[in-house]
């Protein structure tokens, strides 16, 4: 780390972009909370290898068993592009674990000398003050429906601010001077915040790394038989309120109203992700590929997805994410990471009682408890964040057979080239989100030939889809369907289909193309496809009832006219030349 003033100056603003660049990148990206910061993190980290490289030949590594088990992990996610409908997505996903990991290995060895850890606890500092800043200022001017900028969504702000106390509690431990009192300030306004939001996962995380505190510091000072005891109490009553608490989760779904809403949502999903998995219990769909196959078990069950075309793009429950993209293979590993982790601190803490490394540890079991609500494991911030806490987590603790890593040429060479390859995935994605937001504007004026141009630009080997999961073939079949050129309308959504053979959106865009070319069966096929996975929605049903008027099934054909609200004001040409046909007949 950096002695140089000035230096460590502008490493504290690389770290501020990192937190503020979605008002940067939100002019030019779609969703610009997560790409750039994913590019932006992985060259830092490619500048910190190389001034580490010039000024120390070794790294202090982790302990080999964690080692062993995150790249495994991490060897299971990239593999899973093979067999997954869309490796971009597999691959991109599993760039950002490669990244969580270098950066964890990275810290860790940062961390040994004492004034690299006072810098980046500072810097981790500023960065929480000014997201606290940023949230009470944008709370305070939409208290009836807040939205976090820099975050895109409050309950990712909120885990985000979660994993945040963890360090301001060690902070305000370990500095002995007045500044303490700041940490412990940012503490408490954390805490605040956490509760204005009102995000129930990171309520109920608070509570429980409290009650996971408390326990285990009990625990430590008891005598061993003392302890069995206890553990068959605390076990007995969780069990107790496990019951109870799931007797009270059923009244919640059968009572669905306004309020929990949201909860019965997550368990259609829930219910979908557990198709996926048993169609696919050893090695899963593929990392990032959740998106593209839970809907093949029919969507009509979520009304966001059915009625509004709210589109998915993880089942809100990282656990279950795990297992249905990377089997029991992925998920085993992933139960191994945090068993070891746990065990290891645990035994420590019995030994040492540092209450530093509780504090650190409650942070993480707290932060597994958000995994089972919400979908942290996605985002670079939180990645990033885990990574570092990991980190000092393991500050300290003395194995017997710690290793060191030499850093030779060939040695970095491997680093770089991995964070280069994130760097090559973040350019491409950032050019095609430039390129698909162009697209959208032109297609919202209606002008095919820049539709099709900026779809053409947009689409690499890194980039197929957009962030609501839409290929980018939809966009360009748009716009030759405008130009009623059919051959390429065909075209592009049959390779839309390929990346996305369960959107109902991109089938029912496939079975009109279909229609459009005179193959009635291949378009029937589709749209029935597309109707069993959402039967509401209105493009699809207009396709079938066309598709059975140019059958000559005009009995049938209005049948499916009429399950669209309003049809006969909506589409009364198409009404009047039904009752024609079924008139004269």
């Amino acid at each position: 780390m950096p002695n140089n003033f000035i230096l460590k100056g502008i490493l504290i603003l690389v770290f501020l972009f990192f937190l503020c660049c979605p008002w940067v990148c939100e002019a030019f990206c779609i969703e610009p909370t997560n790409v750039p910061r994913f590019f932006v993190a992985s060259l830092f980290l490619i500048l910190g290898i190389i001034i580490h490289f010039f000024r120390k030949k070794v790294y202090i590594l982790p302990p080999t068993t964690l080692i062993v088990l995150i790249f495994a992990f991490y060897f299971v996610n990239i593999i899973s592009a093979t067999w997954a409908l869309n490796a971009t997505d597999a691959i991109f996903e599993s760039q950002k674990i490669a990244l969580g990991i270098l950066l964890f290995i990275w810290v860790y060895d940062q961390i040994s000398s004492a004034i690299n850890e006072r810098f980046i606890l500072n810097t981790l500092s500023i960065v929480f003050f000014t997201t606290l800043c940023i949230t009470f200022y944008e709370w305070s001017i939409q208290i009836n429906e807040f939205k976090t900028s820099i975050f895109g969504h409050k309950n990712l702000l909120s885990s985000f601010l979660f994993l945040s106390l963890a360090f301001w509690l060690y902070c305000f431990r370990v500095v002995t001077n007045r500044l303490k009192w700041v940490y412990l300030i940012g503490f408490i306004l954390t805490v605040s915040c956490i509760l204005l939001i009102q995000t129930r996962s990171a309520i109920l995380a608070l509570i429980v790394a409290v009650f996971f505190f408390i326990m285990t510091c009990i625990y430590a000072h008891l005598k061993l038989k003392a302890r069995r005891i206890f553990l068959t109490t605390i076990s007995a009553t969780f069990l107790i309120v496990a019951f109870y608490g799931s007797k009270h989760f059923t009244n919640i779904l059968s009572n669905t109203n306004d309020k929990n809403a949201s909860l019965v949502e997550r368990v259609e999903l829930w219910k979908n992700t557990t198709e996926l998995i048993k169609e696919n219990p050893i090695i899963g769909v593929g990392t990032g590929n959740w998106q593209y196959n839970y809907s093949k078990f029919s969507i009509n069950n979520i009304d966001k997805a059915r009625n509004y075309n709210t589109f998915f793009k993880r089942p809100h429950n990282d656990f279950l994410w795990v297992l249905s993209e990377n089997g029991i293979i992925g998920f085993v590993l992933l139960i191994c990471i945090i068993g070891y982790i746990g065990r290891v601190s645990i035994k420590m803490f019995l030994i040492d009682k540092d209450i530093n490394r509780l504090i650190l540890l409650s942070g993480a079991v707290g932060f597994i408890m958000i995994s089972f609500f919400s979908f942290p494991k996605e985002r670079v911030p939180h990645i990033i964040l885990v990574a570092i806490l990991l980190a000092f987590q393991f500050k300290g603790i003395h194995f017997d057979h710690a290793k060191k890593l030499k850093l030779n040429f060939k040695n970095v060479f491997v680093i770089i080239a991995l964070l280069l390859l994130n760097c090559t995935i973040g350019y491409y994605r950032l050019k095609g989100e430039f390129y698909t937001k162009k697209a959208v504007l032109a297609q919202t004026s209606k002008e095919a030939d820049k539709v099709i141009e900026f779809g053409t630009k947009a689409i690499s080997y890194f980039y197929t889809t957009d962030p609501s999961g839409t290929p980018i073939y939809s966009y360009i079949g748009w716009g030759y369907n405008l130009k009623t050129d059919l051959n390429e309308l065909l075209s592009a959504n049959e390779k839309a289909y390929q990346i996305s053979p369960y959107d109902y959106k991109v089938l029912s865009n496939y079975g009109y193309a279909l229609l459009r070319i005179g193959l009635f069966d291949s378009a029937s096929k589709v749209l029935s496809e597309a109707y069993r996975i959402n039967s509401s929605y209105e493009p699809i049903l207009l396709n079938l009832s066309v598709l059975e008027f140019n059958r000559r099934n005009y009995a049938l054909s209005l049948e499916w006219l009429e399950k669209i609200e309003n049809y006969q004001i909506k589409y009364a040409q198409n009404y009047e030349r039904i009752q024609m046909k079924i008139s004269a007949k």
